[in-house]
């Protein structure tokens, strides 16, 4: 999973970089970057059965 979103972050940067005609500001692909990484890592988890808010500190996890 972590492979798939580096390459997917990655790749999306790239072709923003490259496209001169840009549909979005850097602001917009942060923030649906945040978003689209935050769907799959929250998907992924609860299969897991963990339930993570986006709000919730790394730091304050039980056993971190």
């Amino acid at each position: 999973m972590a492979v798939g979103i580096v390459g997917f972050v990655d790749t999306a940067v790239n072709q923003w970089v490259r496209d001169p005609q840009r549909e979005q500001s850097e602001d917009e692909l942060r923030a649906m970057l945040c978003r689209s990484v935050w769907a799959v890592l929250d998907a992924t988890l609860r299969d897991l059965g963990v339930e993570l808010s986006p709000q919730q500190r790394v730091a304050d996890l039980k056993g971190a």
